[in-house]
């Protein structure tokens, strides 16, 4: 995974990268209009040979009778599209409820220079030493 982060509540970004590509994929939570969100690459961008923005969003219409039925705030479609980017983008429209993902291809493999290691713990028992122990169990912050 790569850092990346959006200082607005309704987007969320996700970066992933190796030697050979990078993806940046960003969400819009909004229910209503479009956002434009910034692309700012602190450290810069290597050379790409190519960008490819695929987004997937909702072609708004009127309600039907099964959208009302299960409560649905919006009515339409889904719809993908795809499209060869001239460059790296300074600017990204995400429709209302909509994703794209951006891939940047580079021109030459970039080193990688370590590897992130992650282990995850997860808990198997409790054991209570003076008293029964009900679940779920409170975790003090």
């Amino acid at each position: 995974f790569t850092y990346s982060y959006s200082d607005d509540a309704y987007v969320k970004v996700h970066a992933v990268a190796n030697a050979n590509k990078a993806y940046i994929m960003l969400m819009n939570f909004a229910t209503s209009g479009s956002t434009v969100v910034d692309l700012k690459f602190p450290y810069g961008m290597p050379a790409v040979s190519e960008v490819v923005e695929r987004q997937l969003y909702l072609y708004e219409r009127p309600r039907n009778r099964e959208e009302k039925r299960q409560k649905l705030e919006r009515g339409g479609y889904m719809r993908w599209s795809n499209a060869t980017l001239p460059g790296v983008p300074k600017k990204i429209t995400l429709r209302a409820e909509g994703m794209s993902v951006l891939e940047f291809k580079y021109k030459n493999p970039m080193t990688e220079l370590g590897k992130v290691e992650r282990t995850r713990h997860y808990m198997t028992r409790i054991e209570a030493r003076k008293q029964d122990v009900d679940y779920p169990v409170e975790i003090e912050a």
